[in-house]
């Protein structure tokens, strides 16, 4: 998930500091994101669709089944 998010970041064309900034609430910052893409910390429904937000995109979640 980690890797799939700093792509989504990198794909938007943001800097850390920038997607930071774009989320704006929660006193994120560049070292939180940072360790979020590197998977040293855990991100919340909520984080994850500002996140997606911050890069342009809208989160979908789809149930499968097996």
């Amino acid at each position: 998930m980690h890797e799939r998010l700093k792509q989504l970041r990198l794909s938007a064309n943001l800097s850390q500091a920038e997607l930071a900034e774009r989320i704006g609430k929660g006193g994120y910052n560049e070292k939180i994101i940072e360790s979020i893409e590197t998977g040293n910390r855990n991100i919340g429904l909520n984080l994850l669709e500002d996140w997606a937000k911050g890069c342009g995109y809208d989160l979908s979640i789809e149930f499968v089944k097996k």
